[in-house]
């Protein structure tokens, strides 16, 4: 902070511009969602983020991008674990006021549960019949082959000509 004196006197005292360019301590209000794996997307919100310089999960740093100066955009680096995020710039940090889970479980397989019929006997068909025709196999539409040929009439007869050429 710097004072810089106005150039008018008043009386005995001197009046004094104040010019604020320390940076404030950054505020983190909430974030979401509250729970992810590596790599999902979290939205930072709080104040004064304009000038931030670093977004960490439980001490692991993450790539990060200013929305505003009330957001920040960020996603859940590798290595990090449960505990609080928080946000740093020159004047300090500030950490969320509770944890952000970190779940890299794998996912559960897919359980079959049963299928149709539950007991198939020698007659039953199969509940899928794959198509006889290729095209609908394989999703595409086959086109329409050229149409067939008119049938060929067979030449007249020598009566029938004559009687043509005398109608």
């Amino acid at each position: 902070m710097h004072l810089d004196p106005i150039s008018a006197r008043r009386g005995r005292v001197r009046c004094f511009h104040i010019h604020n360019s320390v940076a404030t301590v950054p505020v983190v209000t909430s974030f979401s969602p509250s729970t992810g794996r590596t790599g999902t997307p979290v939205q930072i919100n709080g104040q004064f983020f304009s000038n931030a310089t670093d977004v960490s999960f439980n001490g692991v740093s993450a790539s990060f991008t200013i929305a505003s100066d009330f957001r920040i955009n960020t996603s859940v680096p590798a290595g990090a674990s449960t505990g609080f995020i928080s946000v740093s710039n020159g004047a300090g940090s500030a950490s969320s006021s509770s944890q952000f889970i970190v779940d890299n479980t794998p996912p559960a397989p897919p359980v079959i549960t049963g299928s149709t019929p539950a007991s198939p006997s020698a007659n039953s068909s199969p509940p899928f019949k794959a198509p006889r025709n290729p095209a609908l196999l394989f999703g595409f539409i086959k086109p329409d082959p050229a149409p067939a040929p008119r049938p060929r009439r067979r030449p007249p007869t020598e009566r029938e000509f004559l009687a043509q050429l005398l109608r």
